[in-house]
């Protein structure tokens, strides 16, 4: 009881009401496999630990010199399935986003990029 009290508190209100979805329907299956929720970008999104391969890449942009620049390029990466968080530093004309690679891969990021007339090319250390 005083678990779902704290809960109540540290999760929105639109996302307790799957959290006790989840809980009652799948709560063996849970216990096994669930061993954090984290919430990204109040964006509604539940990551179950182990359940995604998730990536951290970065990628050097051409052509980005100002913040609707930036913004138009955050935007469409954040919209992209399987993107869980990006973050477009526009003083370095760079990317950091992290995604699942199961449902994303390098090249359609490139692409996604590219429709917006970037160039996203992967930063070489």
């Amino acid at each position: 009881m005083i678990m779902s009290t704290l809960l109540r508190f540290m999760i929105p209100p639109e996302l307790f009401s799957l959290y006790k979805i989840i809980r009652f329907r799948c709560l063996s299956k849970l216990q096994k496999n669930v061993n954090h929720l984290h919430f990204l970008n109040n964006r509604k999104t539940i990551e179950v630990k182990g359940a995604m391969k998730m990536k951290k890449a970065e990628y050097d942009v051409l052509g980005m010199h100002c913040v609707s620049c930036s913004t138009a390029i955050s935007k469409l990466l954040s919209k992209t399935k399987g993107v869980s968080d990006v973050e477009v530093i526009l003083s370095e004309s760079k990317i950091l986003i992290e995604y699942d690679e199961k449902m994303v891969n390098d090249q359609k990021i490139v692409e996604h990029v590219s429709r917006l007339g970037y160039r996203a090319v992967e930063h070489k250390e």
